[in-house]
């Protein structure tokens, strides 16, 4: 089961056969060969085929290209190499610029933008959401959406603007939490800003009622 990719904060687990070949009975001893992730360890690391292991590894972002190596115990040292691919891969998301937002009742609020960058080899989507923190009534926009493919070399700029019912609490400032999930990753990354909620401004109206006029 390779290629796998993972999180930093994971570690991914590889499934292996050690087979026997020609009535081979030697014990085998198993390691990480070439250049693994800073966790790598297989179990067990002897065994005598036919038997499964497994490959544990995980370590910064970055892409891996690595081996399970085993080395026979017959006479000959036979040794064998299986490949194994790694991609340990990240998302994240900026400060709110700027992080105060003030939005009328039942009005938009002023823009703010930020920034969704994604390190190593990401292809995921990042999901926007502001799960806590709204008065009720409000709720986040983000343009161009609330779901955006990053990749290392293109993060993606967001605007987000609050809108407030005509109902919504006037009040504030209070704190609300920006966040942005990814399916597989093991927690939300998330920012927060304030938002102060307004009522609107006094005002009339004039209205002229059209009559029949004669001279």
């Amino acid at each position: 089961n390779t290629p796998q990719t993972i999180y930093p904060t994971q570690n991914a687990t590889f499934n292996g056969t050690l087979t026997a070949v020609n009535g081979y009975a030697s014990s085998v001893n198993l390691s990480c060969g070439g250049i693994p992730p800073s966790t790598c360890t297989l179990n067990p690391t002897h065994a005598t085929p036919t038997a499964t292991y497994t490959l544990t590894a995980g370590g910064p972002v970055g892409d891996y290209n690595f081996t399970a190596h085993a080395v026979g115990t017959d006479g000959q040292a036979i040794t064998h190499d299986a490949p194994v691919t790694l991609h340990v891969v990240d998302f994240s998301i900026s400060t709110p610029t700027p992080n105060s937002l003030t939005v009328a009742q039942g009005g938009t609020s002023n823009a703010s933008t930020f920034q969704v960058a994604a390190a190593g080899s990401f292809s995921g989507t990042v999901v926007l959401s502001c799960p806590s923190g709204l008065p009720a009534g409000a709720a986040c926009a983000f343009s161009p959406a609330s779901a955006v493919n990053p990749t290392a070399a293109n993060p993606i700029t967001v605007t987000l603007t609050v809108t407030a019912g005509s109902g919504t609490p006037a009040g504030g400032p209070s704190t609300v939490t920006l966040a942005a999930n990814v399916a597989g990753a093991s927690a939300a990354k998330t920012q927060t800003f304030t938002l102060t909620v307004t009522a609107p401004a006094p005002d009339f109206t004039l209205a002229i009622t059209a009559t029949p006029n004669s001279t």
